[in-house]
């Protein structure tokens, strides 16, 4: 099987934006008085309860526009393939710990740091810098549900398919020494 244009068909390809994979995590961003509201109704509709105030049709209205609500909420983060040269260099960069590897065997990327360097690196919708996603991730407003769902992204957009699987060796360091 041949390739049109040959490797510089090929080339043309690889260089151009419209291959480059990108992938986008939603992260909700709703309040917590919200959420509380949200649970209350649906609590009520469970115990087919409503208050003088709201019938039963208004409490399942109420949620509907709950849930409006948090989907409005949601963040999106774009992630796009930075290529593997760029993601190799930001995975040498920080490599795992003498105690993670014997802790690990098999561990190629530091879990404490490579993450958010990754993101910062691949997120190009909003732009982060390394301190702003570690800060973004440590927020009360980021679950874990929210921050695997980025680093998911990351992953797929850089290393895997549609669905990538979080885990040691997975951010795919070449055979060698992987670090300190």
């Amino acid at each position: 099987m041949g390739s049109e244009g040959g490797i510089e068909g090929i080339l043309a390809k690889a260089e151009s934006d419209e291959y480059r994979r990108v992938v986008s995590a939603r992260v909700p961003l709703i309040k917590q008085a919200v959420l509380d509201e949200r649970e209350d109704l649906l609590e009520q509709i469970g115990n087919k309860f409503a208050d003088d105030a709201l019938d039963g049709d208004e409490l399942t209205e109420r949620v509907a526009e709950i849930e409006a609500e948090i989907v409005d909420s949601e963040v999106v983060f774009r992630f796009a393939s930075i290529g593997y040269t760029a993601w190799q260099k930001v995975l040498g960069q920080h490599p795992p710990t003498r105690d993670q590897r014997l802790e690990t065997p098999g561990l190629d990327h530091n879990p404490e740091s490579f993450p958010f360097a990754a993101m910062a690196a691949t997120c190009i919708d909003p732009v982060m810098d390394y301190e702003q996603v570690k800060r973004l991730c440590a927020s009360d407003a980021v679950n874990v549900k929210g921050y695997e769902s980025m680093w998911s992204a990351c992953l797929a957009a850089n290393v895997h398919g549609a669905t990538p699987k979080v885990g040691p060796g997975l951010t795919r360091r070449p055979r060698g020494r992987s670090g300190s």
